[in-house]
């Protein structure tokens, strides 16, 4: 089993609010992160799309398959997702 650590911010963008003249929504654009190991070293990047890279050119490309609101209100959703992974390497055989 693998366990990473990460470090990084969801980048939201203000719109206009669709018929709400005046008024604006916070709408989600990407994840950015670096994934670390217990030694601090970065084995991944997190970013758009929503893909899981290891520097071996290995990915894991996750599909939302749950959506639940987080306990704190002031917390982004909770997701369940499955993965699809490419190429050999770190993330070759993750679910």
């Amino acid at each position: 089993m693998l366990t990473l650590h990460a470090k990084g911010v969801q980048i939201y963008r203000a719109q206009p609010k669709k018929g709400a003249a005046g008024q604006f929504e916070w709408v989600f654009q990407a994840p950015e992160a670096e994934l670390s190991d217990d030694g601090g070293h970065v084995a991944a990047h997190h970013g758009a799309g929503p893909p899981w890279e290891a520097p071996d050119g290995s990915k894991a490309l996750g599909a939302v398959k749950g959506k639940a609101d987080a306990p704190g209100a002031d917390a982004i959703p909770w997701l369940l997702l499955a993965a699809t992974p490419t190429g050999a390497g770190l993330f070759s055989k993750v679910t």
